[in-house]
């Protein structure tokens, strides 16, 4: 996953195992922005414009036509 390189994908820079747990540590390019999941749509933030909504799908597939392409399942919860 360190190998891959795209635009539209946060960076992993290590994943960290700890053998003496069930923990795995991920250690990514900081996003200023937050996760997606965090907006809360109708409390702070109005909804996106068709356009750009359209651009950031765009975005979303190209990465994850990427990941697939170097034969990465993404799941997201």
């Amino acid at each position: 996953m360190k190998k891959l390189d795209h635009p539209n994908l946060v960076l992993l820079y290590e994943a960290i195992d700890v053998p003496t747990s069930d923990s795995l540590y991920l250690v990514l390019e900081f996003m200023s922005g937050g996760t997606v999941m965090n907006i809360k749509l109708g409390e702070t933030t109005t909804p996106l414009q068709t356009e750009v909504a359209r651009e950031y799908f765009r975005q979303l597939v190209l990465g994850l036509e990427y990941l697939h392409g170097n034969d990465v399942a993404h799941r997201d919860e």
